[in-house]
């Protein structure tokens, strides 16, 4: 179990694109510890899985940094149980739907999948 304050080790890798505001996208720019939740393919269940933004070296992005276009990001699941709920359902290439609720705001393809999700 991740401890209170504890970091849950990343999922996975992607790379986000946001949607603008005339595709159906937000309004505003989210920022780094924006919390939205994962939709895989061929699932139609949300996941508390969140973004930590980060940039070409790998290195996070700082805390409120707008962010938007193209990103990378390390997706980090909210709890131990939701690791193992969705760790079956990510691979590398495939989309992933970014959401805010029932509104898709981004897709992200996945990069790369780490060995201990």
């Amino acid at each position: 179990m991740v401890e209170r304050g504890e970091r849950p080790k990343p999922m996975f890798q992607v790379e986000i694109r946001f949607l603008s505001p005339e595709e159906g996208g937000r309004t505003s720019s989210a920022v780094q510890g924006y919390r939205p939740d994962v939709m895989f393919q061929n699932d139609d269940a949300l996941y508390m899985i969140h973004p930590e933004f980060i940039d070409t070296e790998g290195v996070p992005i700082p805390k409120d940094t707008p962010i938007t276009g193209r990103v990378r990001a390390l997706m980090r699941p909210y709890s131990e149980e939701v690791r193992r709920k969705s760790s079956a359902k990510v691979r590398a290439g495939d989309t992933i739907k970014i959401q805010e609720g029932p509104h898709t705001v981004a897709f992200a393809t996945v990069t790369e999948v780490y060995g201990d999700t």
